[in-house]
């Protein structure tokens, strides 16, 4: 597993969370789906879905045909009462059959310039998770920290250790660094 350390102009674009639905068709169809009650079939998502199969004979999220599109979103049907029912579980806790095929597949995010989590755009997963956690009003999730702004990696990472130490030692003093947000 790698971890990336981005420039602080990477975050002039960081969407706030309450704005997130505005900016991401995924997040936004987990809400119409479950909060407003309407048929997945009449989601954004899934309207773009269908867009990409007309047009390119598949999905970004690999489905090639509408029985495939379908069965994914009847999963989310079926993630939104497993989550309620028993919160939200980290992929090693999932069932084997219900894991991603991703190693580290939880909610991902970056650290900020001042250490705040960011939601990470969908390539880094866990989009519709962290949309249903928010329904369900869930206190507690499982992240991946994707990437952390370099500055504050700076400030707050490595103020005790040089870029000449080891590998190891910088290794272990961001996995330190990272335990608080566990």
């Amino acid at each position: 597993k790698k971890l990336f350390f981005l420039k602080k102009n990477c975050f002039i674009k960081k969407k706030l969370l309450n704005q997130y639905s505005k900016y991401n068709k995924n997040y936004k169809s987990i809400f119409q789906i479950f909060v407003n009650k309407i048929d997945f079939k009449k989601s954004d998502e899934y309207k773009k879905k269908i867009c990409e199969l007309n047009k390119h004979g598949i999905t970004t999220r690999g489905h090639k045909n509408i029985e495939e599109l379908n069965f994914y979103f009847n999963g989310l049907l079926k993630l939104y009462k497993d989550m309620k029912k028993k919160g939200y579980l980290s992929q090693k806790k999932l069932p084997i059959k219900l894991r991603s095929d991703t190693i580290g597949d939880e909610i991902g995010v970056f650290l900020g310039p001042d250490g705040e989590i960011v939601k990470a755009e969908d390539k880094f997963r866990g989009t519709h998770r962290f949309a249903l956690a928010k329904i369900l009003k869930l206190k507690y999730v499982y992240i991946n920290i994707r990437a952390i702004d370099l500055n504050f990696a700076k400030k707050k990472i490595f103020k005790n250790i040089s870029f000449e130490d080891n590998e190891t030692k910088i290794s272990k003093e961001i996995k330190l660094f990272l335990k608080r947000y566990e």
